[in-house]
């Protein structure tokens, strides 16, 4: 545990890194989901974009919790079905946050992860995925101090874009969580930026929690 507790306190004062962290209960490393669907509840409510600027530069006009929100969901819906090994997903939208269940649960050794688990419903899909806490952001990433001709300045600054958030699979018969965690992927800013970056970003998580799990495919293409 010390080691483990070294090894972040490095990676956090030095890179600020986050790591993304995928957890699986142990009755459901065998689970064999090809006759079940899986129900997505995209917590919409709880989205936070606070780089509106980049949403409407590179993914279009309107409200950029929107635009963003919804592009979130047709790229994860579109991968997701590509890395799942579910019969079918489908979208969940009648649902109250308000009702949820707030559950903390550890995600290692010094981090706990609070998870939405929606109520019982009477036409609920098998499994459910709940994406939640989305927060969209640009975060500068301070570079190194160099002494140079005109004195000291900084090399090796840029801008990230950072997508973080939790997700819970959630067995709706059972009333027992699947696997759960979070996400924190980070993509640098560059000047010509496109949907392709965002693409990126959103694969990422949707590979994060799908693929080598028991209910997604051991590689995206499989």
């Amino acid at each position: 545990m010390v080691r483990n507790f070294l090894c972040a306190l490095v990676c956090v004062s030095l890179f600020g890194c986050v790591v993304t962290v995928t957890k699986v209960m142990p009755q459901y490393k065998n689970m064999n989901v090809r006759d079940e669907s899986l129900g997505v509840i995209f917590v919409k409510e709880r989205l936070v974009v606070t780089n509106p600027k980049d949403v409407r530069d590179d993914l279009g006009e309107g409200e950029p919790t929107t635009v963003f929100g919804d592009f979130f969901v047709e790229e994860f819906l579109k991968n997701a079905r590509k890395s799942s090994r579910f019969s079918d997903i489908v979208m969940v939208n009648n649902y109250d946050p308000a009702t949820f269940n707030d559950v903390t649960v550890p995600i290692n050794d010094m981090e706990n992860v609070t998870l939405s688990i929606p109520p019982a419903g009477n036409d609920d899909p098998p499994f459910l995925l709940v994406i939640d806490r989305i927060r969209m952001s640009r975060v500068q990433k301070v570079g190194t101090p160099v002494m140079g001709p005109n004195g000291m300045t900084n090399t090796g600054s840029s801008d990230n874009l950072v997508l973080s958030g939790t997700f819970v699979v959630w067995d709706t018969k059972a009333k027992a969580i699947v696997a759960y965690g979070k996400f924190n992927e980070k993509r640098k800013v560059f000047l010509m930026m496109t949907k392709t970056t965002w693409s990126q970003m959103v694969t990422s998580v949707v590979h994060k929690i799908f693929v080598g799990k028991p209910y997604g495919k051991s590689s995206s293409s499989s």
